[in-house]
């Protein structure tokens, strides 16, 4: 039994497109959801992923030693050969698993709900994996751009909320007050 597959391209163009027109309709406040956007963005990121390392992999292998000696002794001591890639399938399901656990942080819900969909136990593991991992990048990459926002709105206000619980500007305060209070006695 063969199955056919989405060719690279496509899946490209497939990606590209959503992920415009879900910019678009987020943008510009029309009904678009966040939901299924995000399973469709992560399936065609998990088979454009495969269908990438694929491809890298069929170069390595049909590298001729004699062109690149030094890349090509590092790659043939790895048996590439006999490496085999799961179906496009199951990376297109840890690819939505991973962008609805980023976007939602649950991974827990992302693994369980692609697991109910597929039944599959073979899944389980990767799903679990690649949720988690995404979940805590997202995590990392969100505090990371709080803090950068953070600081360049604290540098543009020349006097923040955040200068004055410092106590570093509480000196100059306290003498404009008492200026204040002795000219009006």
């Amino acid at each position: 039994k063969t199955q056919a597959y989405l060719p690279f391209s496509l899946i490209f163009s497939l990606l590209a497109v959503k992920s415009l027109m879900t910019a678009v309709s987020a943008g510009s406040g029309l009904v678009g959801g966040t939901f299924a956007p995000s399973l469709f963005l992560g399936s065609m990121t998990g088979a454009l992923f495969r269908d990438g390392a694929a491809q890298v992999i069929k170069v390595f292998n049909e590298l001729d030693p004699t062109t690149y000696p030094i890349v090509a002794e590092v790659f043939h001591t790895i048996p590439l050969h006999d490496l085999h890639l799961a179906s496009p399938p199951t990376y297109a399901m840890v690819g939505a698993a991973s962008v609805l656990a980023a976007l939602f942080r649950a991974p827990l819900t992302a693994t369980l709900l692609l697991f109910e969909v597929t039944r599959n136990y073979d899944v389980l593991l990767p799903i679990m994996a690649s949720a988690g991992v995404a979940s805590i990048v997202s995590d990392i990459l969100e505090d990371t751009l709080e803090r950068r926002d953070e600081m360049q709105r604290r540098d543009l206000d020349p006097v923040s909320w955040g200068d004055l619980a410092d106590g570093e500007d509480s000196e100059p305060l306290e003498s404009s007050k008492k200026i204040k209070v002795n000219k009006l006695t």
